[in-house]
């Protein structure tokens, strides 16, 4: 009885925090495609591909097979059978709107930091793990001010729209600050070597001049 009352109570919690959009898993489930020039193979070889599809393509997964150690999702497409990764299709519940999917990086508070990834757009919700500073990300308009939906193969969430970036992450943008840094000191060094030695020739232009006019030795 506690057991069975333990796996109910789980299914409680996995109904109540799971994301819209979840990876295709279901037969028989309209799914859709992730990236585009994603390749559908005419059988689990590998061997040949049938066609490259174009993001947010709507296929419909049959079933699924383990392939040299990766997940591979069995496609009903146009009539035929067709393999494809499972990492490239998701499916949705649309919003109301298509599903704009766009490639974007983590973007942490500091060098060296994480962003959490939630189970839910909401102010507290649960963590369901965290990513690394520069992690690249496809993410999506989720119908939140604040959040966006994080669509990964292993498992989508959400994230806080301030902390990911189409741009440079905390790590790129410090590399490029100390870079950047590095180049002023080098031309700074450069120049003032420059300066002294030009001031050293002046001197010695003009020490010649004095020495010509008393008729004196020229200075060595």
């Amino acid at each position: 009885m506690k057991k069975l009352l333990a796996v109910l109570i789980c299914l409680a919690m996995l109904f109540a925090v799971a994301p819209t959009v979840l990876v295709a898993e279901a037969s028989g489930e309209s799914a859709y495609i992730l990236h585009d020039g994603v390749k559908v193979y005419s059988d689990n070889t590998l061997g040949t591909v049938i066609a490259e599809l174009a993001v947010n393509t709507s296929v419909t997964v049959t079933g699924s097979e383990q392939i040299d150690g990766e997940t591979y999702y069995i496609l009903d497409y146009n009539g035929s059978v067709g393999y494809v990764r499972a990492a490239y299709v998701y499916y949705a519940e649309f919003y109301g709107a298509e599903l704009n999917v766009r490639a974007a990086k983590c973007l942490a508070d500091k060098v060296g930091g994480r962003i959490n990834v939630y189970a839910s757009p909401a102010e507290g919700a649960e963590v369901l793990y965290t990513l690394s500073d520069g992690v690249r990300v496809d993410v999506a308009e989720c119908g939140s001010e604040e959040y966006y939906l994080l669509i990964r193969g292993d498992g989508n969430g959400y994230v806080k729209k301030s902390e990911v970036t189409e741009g440079l992450s905390r790590n790129q943008r410090v590399a490029l600050a100390v870079t950047l840094i590095s180049v002023v000191c080098v031309i700074g060094i450069f120049a003032l070597i420059y300066v002294q030695r030009n001031k050293e020739y002046i001197a010695a232009r003009k020490a010649r001049r004095n020495a010509l006019k008393k008729g004196t030795d020229l200075p060595e």
